[in-house]
């Protein structure tokens, strides 16, 4: 099957959210209009169809989603959200594989368009997970793991050497969990693994003590400090007195 052809055929699926046919609303099939005219497949040093060709198809897909009702249609775009996040990655993953430095992987990310510089290192660090952990684009693409959840993993790889995507707890956790559910679960991954053998938790917030001073997003200097009871209780002691 031809990738025009998988395209329009997938067009004809016509599930509700709960993988029923949809009932009431507009109708649930794809627009009858014809579909703009694919145009002949033209060869380059690559051996791809330029992407620029793939603009029909999509705004086919695109009237077809729309002409279904609410729920179908926020249905079919988490499910196409969900695989465009993953072959991103997956993407990612395999430029990264092939030697590419940090830089060469931001400039690739910023292709997809206007990204500040923390938006194109979360997505490098998702690229390194599904490197370290090739398997977890079935859960991305499912449902499974979500985008949320996908991040989570991403950062709680880059501070455990690639340990959390690897370890099946963790991961069971994630897969049977909301987002906000189990991003406790992955803070307390990240403590424990980094914890010293007869660590204290004292000792431990005295470890990843930090002061960090910022600007809010309604303009006003801030400053963020973290660390144990005993260096917060003085910090705060002297805050208040000045302000008294």
């Amino acid at each position: 099957m031809t990738l025009v052809e998988e395209l329009r055929f997938d067009l004809n699926l016509t599930e509700s959210a709960d993988g029923s046919a949809p009932s009431g609303g507009s109708s649930a099939t794809p627009s009858s209009s014809p579909a703009p005219p694919w145009p002949p497949r033209v060869s380059n040093p690559f051996g791809l169809i330029e992407p620029n060709m793939l603009d029909p198809t999509f705004q086919h897909l695109l009237q077809s989603i729309v002409a279904l009702p609410a729920e179908a249609a926020i249905a079919t775009i988490g499910r196409y959200s969900r695989i465009l996040t993953a072959t991103e990655a997956d993407i990612i993953a395999n430029h990264q594989e092939s030697g590419a430095s940090p830089r060469d992987t931001e400039t690739l990310i910023g292709k997809g368009g206007k990204r500040s510089k923390k938006a194109k290192k979360q997505r490098a660090k998702r690229g390194d997970t599904l490197r370290n952990n090739p398997e977890l684009k079935d859960d991305i693409e499912s449902g499974a793991v979500s985008e949320e959840q996908l991040d989570d993993l991403a950062d709680a790889d880059s501070k455990t050497d690639g340990a959390a995507s690897k370890d099946p707890e963790l991961l069971d956790e994630l897969r049977n969990s909301n987002p906000d559910q189990s991003k406790e679960t992955v803070k307390e991954f990240v403590n424990h693994h980094n914890k010293p053998e007869e660590e204290s938790e004292h000792q431990r917030q005295r470890r990843l003590r930090k002061i960090s001073r910022y600007t809010t997003k309604d303009g006003i200097d801030a400053i963020w400090a973290g660390g144990d009871k005993a260096t917060i209780d003085a910090i705060w002691a002297v805050v208040r007195g000045r302000a008294n």
